[in-house]
């Protein structure tokens, strides 16, 4: 999972720079994929970290609700590739914010 989230971030961030021209970094501290349900049927699942932009640290966070369904299990790898995908989309979101 650990390659997975690198790539998708990579691609995320491809071409990405702030407005002065510097690179944008990310570096994730912890990624978790909640395991039951916590309210109303979903759970959270969440990713964190520090985006650095011209050498300047900024934390950064992000969740996404997940809502278990029966079938998962049988496509558990596809399930968690979509979930990260969802966490990184959710990140990104939030670095492009700054980056305006």
């Amino acid at each position: 999972m650990q390659h997975d989230l690198s790539v998708q971030l990579a691609q995320a961030l491809a071409g990405r720079i702030a407005p002065n021209g510097a690179p944008v970094t990310l570096r994730i501290d912890y990624l978790t994929l909640s395991s039951g349900v916590v309210d109303c049927g979903s759970s959270r699942d969440k990713i964190g970290g520090v985006a650095i932009i011209g050498g300047v640290q900024t934390p950064l966070r992000a969740s996404t609700s997940y809502q278990p369904a029966p079938v998962d299990h049988v496509a558990a790898g596809q399930i968690n590739h979509d979930r990260v995908s969802q966490l990184v989309q959710a990140l990104v979101f939030w670095v492009a914010r700054d980056l305006t």
